[in-house]
Formats: structure tokens, sequence, C-alpha cells
């Protein structure tokens, strides 16, 4: 036999439902919190970081009346260059310390992209990894050996992310002003 439900269990019903309700969306509240978190506090890191590195790439730009017409953050290193003045800011965070360089490019005559790779055996077949990305300028002076600036090292990051382009496209543009200067 069904029987007709009073008012008041009614109105007991529809508090119930809302309080399940609210419960239901407070857990899912808490549990985007938690799963979006580490993301947040990625990105913040990240940006620190990368303010960091700008500031001391700026800093070392101002030690030497220079500005930054050209500049690029990465993971673990920042490059600038004053184009007026032909000088070149690299910084990069080793072991924790952070090394800054600036190279005249005046004292120059070229610039090359040094690859350290070694060949690894898979089931399919063989594979190049890299080691190491370095940006190489070869002094204009014989006595004085090459300056390396190291865009990637596979014992301080696991993965290759832009460096490849990045080292490529100041290569490039290293080259056209050196050129561009000695004709």
């Amino acid at each position: 036999m069904i029987s007709a439900l009073s008012i008041d269990e009614l109105q007991s019903l529809k508090t119930l439902k809302m309080e399940m309700n609210i419960g239901t969306a407070v857990i899912g509240a808490l549990g985007i919190a938690i799963c979006a978190s580490p993301f947040v506090l990625d990105a913040r890191s990240r940006k620190k970081r990368e303010n960091n590195f700008l500031q001391s790439l700026s800093d070392i730009a101002s030690q030497h009346d220079a500005k930054l017409d050209e500049k690029e953050l990465a993971i673990n290193f920042a490059i600038g260059l004053d184009v007026e003045k032909m000088l070149l800011f690299f910084v990069r965070k080793t072991n924790g310390q952070l090394l800054a360089q600036h190279i005249d490019l005046c004292k120059i005559s070229s610039c090359k992209v040094l690859k350290t790779s070694r060949t690894v055996k898979f089931k399919g077949g063989d594979q190049q990894v890299i080691d190491r990305l370095e940006l190489g300028l070869i002094s204009a002076g014989k006595h004085i050996k090459e300056i390396k600036l190291e865009f990637f090292n596979s014992n301080v990051s696991l993965q290759l992310f832009e460096e490849i382009q990045s080292i490529e496209n100041w290569s490039k543009l290293i080259n056209k002003m050196i050129n561009h200067t000695n004709h």
C-alpha cells in the first residue's frame, strides 16, 4: 500500500537533497583544487625562475651600460643581446649557482652550434641522443680559446624542449651581426 507523504516529510526530503548537493559541490571543489594545485605551483615556480633570470640578465647588461634589444628566457638559461654595442649576455643556473657571462662580439669571428650526442641501441634500431648543446663563439684572436655557452646538458635536464630551435636562431643572429660588422 502506497501512502502519501505529509508536507513535513516532503520538506525534510527537499532539505536532505539540498544538503547532499552542497556536500557534493564542496567535495568536487576540493577535488578540483587538489588536482589543479601542482599545475598552479609549477607555473608560479617557473614564473619566479624566469623573473630571476631576467633580473640577472638585466643586471649584467646594466653593469656594461648596455640594453637588452633581444632576449630569451628558458628553463635553465637566459640570453640577451645589445645590438648597438655588440654585446652578448648569458646567464645559466648550474648546481644551484647563477653563472653570468658577457661577450664582446667585436672580438668574435664566428659562431657555431656544438652538439654532443651518442648512439643508443633500441629494438627498432639505433637512435642519436643529444647529451649537450652549446653555442661556440670562436675568437678573432688565435691565442684566445673558444667560448662555450651551454644551452642543454642531459646531466642537468632530462629532456630537450626548445633548445635546438633556440640555439640555431641565436647562432644565425650572432653570425649575421658578426658578418655585417666585418664587411
